[in-house]
């Protein structure tokens, strides 16, 4: 004998259907009804499509989180809400936009290898450079500012086609001084492993003179089979 059909126990593809004609707001309110009700709110194929139509979302897959539905709720409770500052002097077709960890600064990356470093409030430009002139490089693919926001490193590849990465400080009168210059194959697999040190390969120290860091840094390249990969 079929249980009797109520709001409790309604089937799965059901409660789903009448789900597909709700916004999202309205989806959320029905998940706090029941556990039912939730698990069935949760559904990839409703949070897909929201995803799509709010923010024009074009990945196959969640980039941030494990499921559509937590997508769509980092991208609501995470995405600034109010137009901060209009930069207009950037010339460059934008590749990146890079936020250092406290907010303290910003870097703009822009086609032909240049870059703009900027302090963030009170909005105010501190440097540019070319890296195609200086360098040598083709174009910058990653950026990263170390964890306490007084560094930045930029990968990129060469006018000859390997990679390398390049180590700027930024001192507390908003003065960018580039620090190092280093080898990094595959150009954009690099990343800070403090404030001190990064990660490519193999770890470098920022702790002494930049003369006495490269004559350093020409000795472990060339001892590199017996380096910390």
């Amino acid at each position: 004998m079929l249980p009797d059909l109520s709001w409790d126990n309604i089937p799965y593809e059901l409660l789903l259907n009448v789900y597909r004609e709700l916004s999202y707001r309205d989806l959320v309110s029905c998940g706090a009804v029941s556990v039912h009700w939730r698990h069935v709110m949760r559904d990839k194929i409703l949070w897909k499509r929201h995803l799509k139509g709010v923010y024009a979302w074009w990945n196959w897959e969640p980039l941030v989180t494990t499921s559509y539905y937590d997508e769509f709720m980092f991208f609501k409770r995470n995405i600034p809400k109010f137009l901060k500052e209009v930069v207009n002097d950037y010339d460059y077709d934008l590749r990146h936009c890079i936020f250092s960890p406290f907010g303290a600064f910003f870097l703009v990356c822009g086609k032909g290898a240049h870059f703009c470093v900027y302090r963030s409030d009170p909005l105010e430009f501190l440097h540019e450079r070319c890296l195609k002139d200086s360098l040598s490089w083709q174009e910058i693919t990653t950026a990263q500012f170390s964890p306490d926001d007084s560094k930045v490193m930029l990968t990129g590849v060469r006018q000859d086609g390997s990679g390398e990465l390049a180590v700027f400080s930024i001192d507390p009168t908003g003065e960018v001084h580039f620090i190092c210059r280093s080898p990094c194959s595959p150009p954009g697999v690099a990343c800070w492993f403090d404030n001190d040190y990064l990660i490519c390969g193999e770890i470098y120290q920022f702790r002494f003179r930049q003369v006495s860091f490269l004559n350093r840094l020409m000795n472990l390249l060339a001892e590199a089979t017996t380096s910390l990969l």
